[in-house]
């Protein structure tokens, strides 16, 4: 669940990046969940035409998904459709990378490319204008629905019905009409948090292991034929190519190799006569979140907290008040203090038996 002051932050991002009225159909949708059109309106007290508006910018950087609903006409009558808009807080948090993304792209691509994705990011609000609201098919005056619609609108839907339901499409004349006026572009935001993730994974395992697993971990990533997020499988001989193309790298053995991907926790199987390599980097990320959240106690809490709640996380569950005391050799009332304001702050879990 999201707290009160994440909510408040997206909020805060979207108003200076998008304006009030962005923002405030944003945080409608943050606070209310998933709506429909109408209630957005009378949620937020804006016109039709603002709503709208609003909600065309936020679809097209990627901040509100639109996906439709079948709803039932009265008794035993037609079925027809109903657009609703989640907001997708995950992403509207991503909008604080931004400047992070842009670094990125002029170390990796060239400054050119990073003027371009900047110039995206630009004129995508106007691109989402108003008046071209006809290349979008998701945005849908529910105004002329009847009675019966609009009380079957105030049903909430589950995440498993928004799970039966695919992304809405845009229809063959809209689609149509895109295609012969102009291409709309978006940057992948989440293309760069993967990305980001990545680096730090192999930051993380230099530093913890050396060079030469950072290496070989990079070169498993760069190989990796496999799209999902937190998972990279590739094949020995890629991995071997890609490790040869490293600094270092030419220097090191295909026994050494298969030593450090044994110390990276890599599984092995064989496929088509081929030796491939999957890992989990979840794991790698979880500790680098770790390594993050302990450093910032440190800091705010001192070494005592910070013992603590090491400790804590390692356990990975419930532990008494006493027995954190005692493996810490913190002094029981201090400890008590500590936990509490680590408590109160939303660090740690509490139950009371």
């Amino acid at each position: 669940m999201v707290s009160q002051d994440a909510l408040n932050l997206a909020v805060s991002l979207m108003t200076s990046h998008f304006g009030d009225l962005v923002a405030k159909v944003c945080g409608c949708l943050l606070r209310g969940g998933t709506l429909s059109l109408q209630e957005i309106v009378r949620c937020t007290e804006l016109s039709n035409s603002q709503v709208k508006n609003g909600l065309l910018v936020l679809i097209q950087h990627n901040c509100v998904q639109a996906f439709s609903v079948p709803k039932q006409v009265g008794a035993g009558g037609a079925t027809k459709s109903l657009t609703q808009y989640m907001a997708l807080f995950d992403n509207i948090l991503h909008r604080m990378r931004f400047t992070k993304f842009l670094a990125i792209v002029r170390d990796d691509l060239g400054l050119q490319s990073k003027e371009e994705t900047h110039s995206l990011e630009q004129q995508a609000m106007i691109a989402a204008a108003l008046s071209h609201a006809e290349r979008f098919s998701v945005i849908t005056d529910s105004g002329c629905e009847s009675s019966d619609v609009k009380d079957a609108d105030k049903q909430d839907v589950s995440v498993g019905d928004k799970r039966k339901f695919e992304v809405l499409e845009l229809d063959e004349e809209v689609q149509a009409a895109i295609t012969e006026n102009e291409v709309l572009w978006r940057a992948n935001f989440q293309k760069f948090v993967h990305c980001l993730e990545k680096k730090a994974c192999v930051a993380n395992v230099r530093s913890r292991l050396g060079l030469d697993a950072g290496v070989v971990l990079e070169a498993l990533i760069e190989s990796s034929d496999q799209e999902k997020d937190n998972s990279v499988k590739a094949s020995m001989d890629g991995i071997l190519e890609a490790v040869r193309g490293k600094p270092g790298g030419i220097s090191m053995t295909l026994e050494h190799i298969r030593i450090v991907l044994d110390q990276l926790g890599c599984s092995s199987s064989i496929e088509d006569n081929n030796v491939f390599y999957k890992m989990d980097v979840q794991r790698i990320i979880e500790s680098c979140q770790n390594d993050e959240v302990e450093s910032l106690v440190l800091s705010r809490y001192g070494k005592e907290a910070y013992r603590i709640f090491r400790l804590l996380i390692k356990k990975g569950s419930l532990v008494e008040t006493e027995q954190i005391s005692d493996i810490t050799f913190v002094e029981k009332k201090v400890a008590q203090g500590i936990l509490y304001k680590l408590w109160n702050d939303d660090y740690l879990y509490m139950q009371v038996k």
